[in-house]
């Protein structure tokens, strides 16, 4: 029998399952360890702390091997804790990106979780490989090991309060010598209805963003897989894939030329299998447009393409080590995308380097105007490893940070009959220099406004109309700030926002994480009481609470902005009348597969979706009535359902639905 070795790749379950896709990381380091070792291991890989603890319910490994991010760092270490206890003489590896890269750092780290027996920094697979032989030639014993000191690639560990650290091993160019994770079976196990598979055709980026663990200098070249070996798993997973959705991890998809025939196999594979998948998870090149339009013709609006511009402006761009294309390419980009009937995305962190209220705001207003679908609005979390948190730079630019426990990352285990709760805590800048703290809560309350009333083309068919009349995305959104601002339901919802994001926050992560310990405080996170992500969470009030206030708002809006120039007189009041009450019967209780509706209507509303609301109203006016009947088609309702059992229908669910689903295939379809 060969040496038990565990890998884990842990997901928080205590509200929902928090990282939903399957553990390809770890199952790489997995697969060629196996490969290479071949029967010196009995090897098995972990994604559900539930199966885990099964698992250790009956025996204990000789090596226990975590990866770590920010969403499992501490779950991991718990178990990992745990397992020492019982086992003194089991070696545990943790390897993945949630780490620093200088020495100090490193050390400090170590000192924090002191189960850690070793960490593999970077790629995996080689120096796990070389740990493992090291390890045997000493029957495993760890205090040869730290006497010996031995090479291992990428390998750091403290010796009582020194930190060792060995040189890097050379990155892998010739990725075809790793073997598959798919193609060896070793992934069987987690094709579930919950789960999302993950596959790679490149590793790397060649951008150095401050604020991204891939910006550095390690990962500038970006090798790439076999396209064969691409087609191969594709049709492995979608033959084996009980969810409807595909992850390809690649850090710039639709940079290269290749990425057009990993499209066309994708498509094929739709074809193959039921539109699996039926969409697809992707972060698209950040320059390459015409690719990524080019890849848009082929998918259609099973892939929203991304603009991941971060911000807008030259300053705060220099100061992050970005480049964007210009916002004429954006705009382009942005229609190319809507005439294919894809949903155009765009990313944007809030208080950056050099970030202030105004730039913000400008960069959003970009974004609008730039037609963007959806605008991914995230906050500035200090990752580990990153040249933004680096002392030099929190010095630099004189961070207030505070500290969270991360959405859904939190929940109560069992190991050996004994339950213990965990949560993860993240640091996130909230000011710096040039933001104060006021300014910055005011861009979020900006942010909550483009969240519920822009993203997942919410008010596309109206935004459409105002674009034909020379009304910009941004001039509406603002009006619409100024009025939900004052509205009284939503009014309400930026108070509550602001306050609950404000109660989420800590001065200091110890006593957080004290107080996620206490008896009964992880049930009141399980339950929304604290922790949840307030924008989605808001977001998710108002599309599936409010859908009718929510209009009123927009339209009142509009007819402020269209009587300001002019342009509102009775025809065009007409149209907005029944525009806003197809509008609602489209979107209204949308997750509600037995929903249908009926109406007449004096436009055929049909063409106009078919036209992606390209086309002028006026031009499908019939004086005798249109009559519209509305409802979910058959496939619709089928990824409806696929979502409901992935992420439930309590208002956590909602907001990860609103997060993952391109809500404009899910609203009522017309005949």
């Amino acid at each position: 029998m060969g040496t038990k070795i565990t890998f884990a790749d842990l997901t928080h379950t205590g509200q929902i399952v928090a990282a939903n896709t399957i553990p390809l990381g770890i199952a790489y380091v997995a697969t060629y360890a196996k490969t290479h070792l071949k029967d010196q291991i009995d090897c098995e890989i972990f994604k559900y702390p539930e199966d885990f603890s099964n698992y250790l319910d009956k025996e204990l490994p000789q090596l226990a091997c975590f990866s770590n991010f920010s969403w499992n760092i501490k779950l991991g270490h718990e178990y990992a804790k745990r397992i020492k206890e019982l086992s003194p003489k089991t070696i545990t590896v943790f390897g993945g990106p949630n780490f620093p890269d200088k020495p100090d750092q490193q050390k400090d780290f170590l000192k924090e979780y002191p189960a850690i027996d070793f960490y593999l920094e970077y790629e995996g697979e080689k120096s796990f490989v070389e740990l493992y032989n090291e390890l045997k030639k000493i029957n495993f014993d760890k205090e040869k090991f730290l006497k010996n000191k031995p090479l291992v690639h990428n390998i750091r560990y403290l010796d009582g309060d020194e930190l060792i650290t060995c040189p890097l091993g050379e990155k892998f160019m010739h990725l075809e010598t790793l073997p598959s994770p798919y193609l060896s079976g070793m992934m069987d196990k987690f094709f579930d209805d919950t789960l999302i598979p993950m596959m790679q055709s490149t590793r790397g980026c060649p951008f150095t963003c401050t604020f991204c663990w891939e910006g550095g200098s390690y990962f500038t070249k970006t090798p790439r897989y076999p396209q064969d070996r691409i087609v191969e798993e594709l049709e492995y997973i979608a033959k084996r894939a009980k969810t409807r959705d595909l992850q390809i991890t690649d850090a710039n998809f639709g940079m290269f030329p290749k990425d057009i025939e990993t499209a066309k196999s994708i498509k094929k594979c739709q074809e193959k299998h039921a539109g699996y998948p039926a969409t697809v998870l992707a972060a698209t090149a950040k320059t390459g447009k015409e690719r990524t339009v080019e890849i848009v013709k082929i998918l259609g609006p099973t892939l929203p393409a991304t603009a991941a511009v971060q911000s807008t402006d030259k300053t705060v761009l220099s100061e992050i080590k970005r480049k964007n294309v210009s916002q004429e390419v954006l705009v382009n980009f942005s229609k190319s995308i809507e005439k294919e009937g894809g949903q155009s995305e765009a990313e944007i962190i809030l208080c950056l380097e050099g970030d202030t209220k105004e730039k913000h705001f400008k960069t959003v207003k970009d974004m609008l105007d730039a037609d963007m679908k959806f605008i991914r609005l995230y906050q500035f979390m200090m990752l580990p490893g990153t040249k933004s948190t680096t002392n030099e730079s929190r010095k630099k630019w004189e961070y207030i940070c505070r500290y969270r426990v991360l959405p859904r990352c939190f929940g109560e285990y069992t190991f050996r009959g004994t339950k213990f709760p965990v949560a993860e805590i993240e640091e996130i800048c909230v000011a710096n220099k040039t933001m104060p703290y006021e300014d910055y809560q005011a861009c979020r309350k900006f942010d909550l406004t483009v969240e519920i009333f822009n993203n997942d083309s919410i008010l596309a068919d109206l935004m459409s109309f105002l674009r034909m009349n020379n009304i910009k995305r941004s001039e509406l959104i603002e009006k619409i700030h100024e009025i939900s601002l004052l509205h009284p339901v939503f009014s309400k919802f930026y108070e509550e926002f602001n306050a609950e994001e404000k109660k989420n926050l800590a001065t200091d992560p110890k006593p957080l994480e004290k107080f996620t310990k206490q008896k009964g405080v992880i049930k009141k996170y399980i339950d929304g009481e604290y922790g949840t992500n307030e924008l989605y969470k808001y977001r998710a009030i108002a599309v599936f609470r409010h859908i009718k206030e929510l209009h009123e708002i927009a339209y009142e809006a509009a007819k402020f902005l269209l009587k300001e120039n002019n342009l509102l007189d009775e025809k065009v009041g007409t149209y907005l009348s029944e525009l806003f009450d197809f509008s609602i019967l489209r979107k209204n209780n949308c997750l509600d597969v037995s929903n249908k509706q009926k109406k007449t209507f004096h436009f055929d509303f049909g063409k106009i979706i078919e036209s992606h609301f390209q086309i002028n109203p006026f031009d499908v006016y019939n004086p005798n009535g249109v009559e519209t009947n509305l409802s979910h088609t058959k496939e619709q309702v089928g990824l409806i359902k696929t979502y409901e059992n992935q992420y439930g229908t309590d208002l956590i669910g909602l907001g990860r639905i609103l997060l993952r689903a391109n809500m404009d295939r899910l609203y009522l379809s017309v005949e």
